[in-house]
């Protein structure tokens, strides 16, 4: 992504305009030269919103016992270099200090760490950890075309994943689950992407 076309999408998601957003990233997605990631165009994580209410009820339910909870973080793994298998982890907060300055995230007072489950996968985009694979260990990093198109599907699946949060979030108030009531933050390890308040 350029800096004004990163910028543009941080706005849009700040503004909460997701879909926005993503309409705009599958349009810049579509244009690269390189083809190598097209078949992430028009594929979503929605599939996982069931599974997704399920594990953040589950994990809300453990980290009450340990703490008062005013808010929620989750992040998906460094998902470019590790092709072999995607994830997401989730924290939870005593606090919560809002999306302004988002550092305090990495001070969390518990994480899915401490409960016997681990993170939950993340499925449903297997062609695209493939190309992922073959972007690594094929060094196409080294050809700029390439990079380029890597780093803008990152931007794309990230996008995603908020999309699926915000999905599970809207699925839990619906329910009436405790946590749909707290902020809850997403993105992905180390992206660029500032974390999206999910309300």
């Amino acid at each position: 992504m350029t800096d004004k076309h990163a910028e543009k999408i941080q706005k849009l998601v700040t503004q909460d305009k997701l879909e926005a957003a993503i309409v705009f990233v599958e349009d810049v997605v579509q244009k690269q030269k390189v083809a190598d990631f097209h078949g992430l165009l028009g594929k979503n994580l929605l599939q996982l919103t069931d599974s997704l209410v399920a594990y953040l009820d589950a994990f809300y339910a453990k980290a009450s016992q340990e703490l008062t909870v005013q808010a929620l973080y989750a992040e998906m793994n460094g998902f470019t270099i590790n092709y072999d298998l995607w994830f997401v982890d989730v924290f939870a907060f005593d606090r919560d200090e809002g999306s302004a300055d988002t550092d305090w995230l990495a001070d969390y007072n518990y994480s899915n760490f401490a409960v016997p489950v681990e993170g939950l996968p993340i499925t449903g985009l297997e062609e695209i950890q493939s190309v992922y694979e073959d972007y690594m260990d094929t060094e196409k990093w080294e050809k700029r075309a390439h990079e380029k198109a890597a780093e803008d599907a990152a931007v794309l699946i990230v996008l995603r994943l908020q999309e699926l949060f915000k999905a599970a979030k809207e699925s839990a108030k619906v329910k009436g689950f405790a946590w749909a009531s707290i902020p809850l933050y997403v993105t992905g390890h180390d992206h660029y992407l500032s974390a999206m308040y999910v309300a």
